[in-house]
């Protein structure tokens, strides 16, 4: 009876932390669904889909499920056939976006939550740290997090469809034995099979590999059935994604993005951007799958003669399909004309898949001893040392993209209400940040002509026509952070920040909070200014005439920052409240004018200050591709600095400026507003600093495992004594 209530003790303290791990997750993915508004194509699908621009009779909004079919009908005929996706965009899209923003947090949660049962089966939800952990990694490891999460046609695209396509993998890894109704089960894996079939390019075809390898592998001699339904699954699979292809293959969509890069130059791109977006993932899975692999040595004999698996091997033998269809989506994208980061969603969801397989051998190999927990544990807590911060910084960004979505919110609610037709609303800033979803994707656009994106806007707002002005100002959101996150925040950046205990724990564009602008100073040497006054133009016939000299000086420096002469009879006053420099302002203590005297050498003192603005910066990446130079938008950022002040750059990670250099100045004038930086890449080996990350994360791994061999080495000593003993 005690070891009964101990038991429900256990596992009710083990339910309980799961369901606080996703409340706490839950709370932060809700967050900064918040601060993600609408954009792009979010405008378009909410009403019936008739191609780029709206029908002759306007934009019809849905009614009834005949316009969801032909709706269907046109995007697959004419943009791309992404059934499963179509029927996600257009769904959400008939709800206000609070509405979505709870059930885009759910999903996340239920994607995760999959990846757990993936790894470990029922007993998923008595896994919290596990749990943990998975969430901390697809915070990272989510490709493109901004567009394919945040972004509603984004996350209806990528993290939806993700849902089926984990819940499709389930009987397949755990080699479900059905007893009854085989074919049932079969019309339902056929359905299933064709939903994920079409869901998107990356995600479909690689859960082809998935189930087609868990077939073979758990092939049985004796029963059909499973291997009935589970053939079926297969084929419905990979037949839709062959119609999916064929029908998207003359599509707008194809021909928008037009030819593709040179072989080389392409994959060259494609490993470049996998150690980007996937490196430490891939580091990781593969130093555990390695140590997994060599300790199951029978695992393949059993595979070929079709012997079944037993509760080790079989986590083995996921963790290596998993692993390896994953490496299949990234093969795959040498024919893809572009390499978004979105491409590596589907990727590294298989390879979380795959670490938490081989984790889960890992343990069982371990009969689940402190140590492997003890190893579970330092993950997590290195996973929320960097997850705090990154999550931060990104929020920042965001808030910047929203509070402009807000504004025009704002504009159009106050415009209906006025009767206005035309409303003019500020553009938004530029970003590069992968966690934003408005990088990278069309808002409003400047021009006086009918424009895509700022039509279908006019229509989701209810107003005849928007133009683009930058003149408007932005307005704040009233919303806020949930108290659970500013107090963690709070708590990081007062007890925990300060030690930077893994400040040389960092990955490039993963972890790492890029840092462009070094510092902003105030000029050491200024432009020096001639302070003398030359009068060289008073003429001998105007004896009475005389000259000052207004010294312009800055109250931050106290040096003069410019000169202005004016002439004027002796004993006469002259106006100078109008007196002003170039990129300072005026103060308002200043004399308003002053009364010449008979001196040659009068000087007037005018007190400035240097005028606060934003300077924004671009980084482009220059490169050949074999045939011709190619420049693309790799970064950019903004900052405030005064006039007259020095700014400090550095170049992204990885690249350095024409000249060679990684860092350059800027000197901030009345002009400088936006500047734009040619970049090129630097060799990998003349940068390897910057991945020092990778090698402590390997270092670390290989102490740990050296340490867990010889943990395991010295308990069958200790049981082989035993043994002598008794």
């Amino acid at each position: 009876m005690v070891k009964k209530s101990g038991k429900f003790i256990k596992y009710g303290a083990l339910l309980l932390g799961s369901l606080a791990v996703m409340t706490v997750i839950f709370t932060y993915i809700l967050n900064i669904n918040k601060f993600a508004g609408l954009t792009g194509d979010d405008f378009l699908y909410h009403f019936i889909y008739t191609g780029e621009w709206p029908a002759k009779t306007g934009a019809t909004e849905y009614h009834n499920l005949f316009d969801w079919m032909k709706a269907i009908h046109t995007h697959m005929t004419q943009w791309n056939a992404r059934f499963t996706s179509i029927v996600f965009e257009i769904a959400a899209m008939q709800f206000p976006k609070w509405i979505i923003n709870i059930v885009n947090t759910i999903v996340f949660l239920v994607v995760g939550f999959e990846i757990n049962i993936l790894a470990s089966g029922k007993k998923a939800i008595f896994r919290p740290l596990q749990q943990f952990a998975i969430y901390l990694l697809m915070w990272f490891f989510l490709a493109g997090f901004g567009s394919t999460v945040l972004w509603v046609s984004g996350t209806s695209n990528y993290l939806w469809p993700a849902v089926l396509i984990l819940g499709f993998f389930i009987p397949y890894r755990f080699d479900y034995h059905v007893k009854r109704h085989h074919n049932i089960m079969a019309w339902l894996i056929l359905i299933l099979g064709v939903l994920v079939g079409m869901s998107n390019e990356v995600g479909s075809s690689t859960s082809i590999l998935v189930v087609a390898f868990f077939t073979i592998c758990n092939r049985s001699k004796k029963n059909f059935n499973d291997l009935w339904w589970k053939t079926v699954g297969v084929l419905a699979n990979a037949i839709a994604f062959i119609c999916m292809l064929k029908m998207s293959s003359g599509s707008a969509e194809t021909k928008n993005y037009g030819a593709g890069d040179g072989l080389i130059y392409h994959l060259r791109m494609i490993i470049a951007d996998t150690i980007t977006y996937s490196g430490p993932l891939i580091l990781v899975t593969i130093i555990l799958g390695i140590l997994i692999i060599i300790s199951q040595y029978r695992l393949f004999k059993k595979v070929i003669v079709a012997e079944p698996l037993n509760e080790i091997e079989q986590a083995t033998a996921s963790g290596i399909i998993f692993f390896i269809s994953g490496c299949a989506g990234v093969g795959a994208m040498i024919i893809s004309p572009v390499l978004f980061p979105r491409l590596w969603f589907a990727v590294n969801i298989l390879m979380i898949v795959s670490l938490f397989n081989f984790f889960e051998a890992y343990q069982l190999l371990r009969k689940r001893s402190a140590f492997t927990y003890g190893i579970l544990v330092l993950a997590v807590v290195g996973l929320a040392y960097l997850a705090i911060p990154s999550y931060h910084f990104h929020m920042e960004n965001l808030k910047e993209s929203y509070n402009v979505f807000y504004t025009h919110e704002q504009l159009a609610k106050e415009a209906r209400a006025k009767g206005e037709k035309v409303v003019k609303m500020p553009g938004i800033q530029i970003t590069t940040d992968l966690y934003n979803p408005y990088d990278g994707t069309p808002y409003i656009m400047p021009g006086n002509k009918k424009l895509w994106a700022n039509t279908w806007m006019a229509w989701y707002w209810k107003v005849d026509r928007i133009v683009l002005d930058n003149s408007v100002p932005v307005r704040q959101t009233p919303q806020k952070d949930f108290p659970l996150i500013t107090n963690v925040e709070k708590f990081y950046e007062e007890h925990i920040a300060h030690e930077k205990k893994l400040q040389n724990f960092r990955f490039p564009q993963i972890t790492d909070k890029p840092k462009y602008v070094r510092s902003i100073k105030d000029s050491a040497v200024p432009k020096s200014v001639n302070a003398k006054l030359d009068n060289s133009n008073l003429p001998a016939n105007k004896p009475w005439l005389r000259n000052a000299l207004i010294r312009y000086i800055n109250v931050s420096t106290n040096k003069v920052v410019g000169t202005e002469r004016i002439s004027s009879p002796y004993n006469q006053k002259y106006n100078i409240s109008n007196a002003s420099i170039v990129g300072y302002d005026t103060l308002d203590s200043n004399p308003k004018s002053y009364t010449f005297t008979k001196k040659y050498d009068q000087i007037i003192d005018l007190k400035v200050k240097p005028r606060t603005k934003y300077v924004t910066l671009y980084f482009n990446q220059v490169d050949h591709d074999g045939k011709h130079k190619k420049s693309t938008l790799y970064a950019t950022t903004y900052f405030l600095a005064k006039t007259g002040q020095t700014a400090t750059i550095q170049a992204p990670t990885g690249f350095r400026f024409k000249n060679g250099k990684t860092v350059r100045k800027l000197d901030i004038k009345d002009n400088t507003g936006e500047v734009l930086y040619e970049v090129t890449k630097i060799p990998f080996k003349e940068h390897l600093k910057d991945y020092r990350g990778y090698f402590i994360l390997g270092i670390l791994m290989f102490i740990l495992f050296i340490i867990d061999i010889g943990i395991a080495w010295i308990k069958k000593l200790i049981n082989q004594q035993r043994e002598k003993q008794e």
